[in-house]
């Protein structure tokens, strides 16, 4: 399907070494372009603009800084407090969690806005538990634990409830950015990070994962997975279903190619739905694939994202160091 590039526009141009009021912004160019901008080797200012350029979107007036390079940039908001930005954003600096004794079915974190759920979040071996003993000098670290049940998930979410937050024609571009790692061996669990339109409390999995089979068992989805049951050797993979329950992918048709990490290695995992529904996906910043034409239904509503599932009768752990999810402000 092809797509129409929006109108782009360049503001300064040389090396952006600019005093402004006694300050010294470094930068590679500032740009201003229509709606928000899309990352990369086909994405907004793809071949233009170089890593910290800057782009404001004219609609809204929110400001990007490009974190990849000039060939695949790769759009962050560079705040996430900006007025026409419907954001949520923590890298768990505050230490606030969900204890795993905490047996409430839902908690919504004060100030950060993440919300803690899933079918095994009620039991007292299950929670989001925040940690500063970390010693690589990139902060804090979340555990999110799922408990010793099988096909029982925790879930890393936002809002307060099961109203989903986005819908690709009002909020596109949507995205949600985050940087996890499996805490044991790649065994005996799967891990999704992308939107779903369930947000139920008690979310069961999305997903079963049988050899070489993914089936839906939920409701729309577009995202990024990877399973132990599956027999690709824990390769992520592209995934999206915008018929409802129902429905089956081959996972070799698929799969990204990448690995997921060995336990404790972190990776940075984006998933991207334009308001046209075109989905793309992205491990350390690169781009693994881009869907062909809508991936689900542009008004259909979406929660961002990020599940830990056990497919055995242990608790299972994912480490994550951030999230992020955005759209644009309705």
């Amino acid at each position: 399907m092809a797509r129409q590039r929006q109108p782009v526009r360049q503001l300064t141009r040389g090396n952006g070494l600019v005093k402004a009021g006694g300050f010294l912004l470094n930068y590679s160019g500032l740009f201003e372009h229509n709606g928000f901008p899309s990352s990369g080797t086909a994405g907004t200012m793809a071949g233009q603009a170089g890593v910290n350029a800057l782009l404001v979107d004219r609609s809204s007036g929110v400001v990007f800084v490009n974190e990849g390079t000039a060939a695949s940039p790769y759009w962050t908001p560079v705040s996430f407090d900006q007025r026409g930005l419907l954001g949520w954003y923590s890298d768990f600096r505050d230490g606030v969690g969900k204890a795993l004794a905490d047996t409430a079915a839902s908690a919504t974190l004060d100030g950060s806005g993440l919300r803690i759920h899933g079918q095994g979040i009620a039991e007292i071996d299950s929670g989001l538990v925040v940690d500063f003993a970390a010693t690589d000098g990139k902060g804090a670290v979340a555990t999110l634990t799922t408990t010793d049940e099988d096909a029982h998930t925790a879930v890393l979410s936002v809002g307060t409830g099961t109203v989903p937050v986005f819908q690709p024609d009002q909020h596109g571009v949507m995205v949600i950015d985050a940087i996890i790692a499996a805490k044991t061996a790649l065994t005996a669990k799967a891990v999704f990070v992308g939107f779903s339109g369930l947000g139920t409390a008690a979310l069961d999995p999305l997903m079963t994962y049988a050899t070489t089979t993914i089936t839906n068992v939920a409701v729309d989805i577009a995202g990024l997975t990877w399973s132990s049951e599956l027999t690709l050797d824990d390769d992520w993979c592209h995934v999206n279903f915008d018929v409802g329950a129902g429905g089956t992918l081959l996972a070799s048709a698929r799969d990204t190619g990448v690995d997921a990490a060995a336990a404790g290695t972190y990776q940075r995992v984006r998933v991207e739905v334009d308001a046209d529904g075109v989905m793309r996906t992205f491990i350390a910043k690169a781009l693994l694939s881009t869907s062909a034409a809508a991936a689900v239904d542009v008004d259909e509503e979406f929660n961002p994202q990020v599940i830990i599932e056990s497919s055995t009768t242990a608790v299972q752990e994912l480490l994550c160091r951030q999230f992020a999810a955005w759209g644009k402000r309705a």
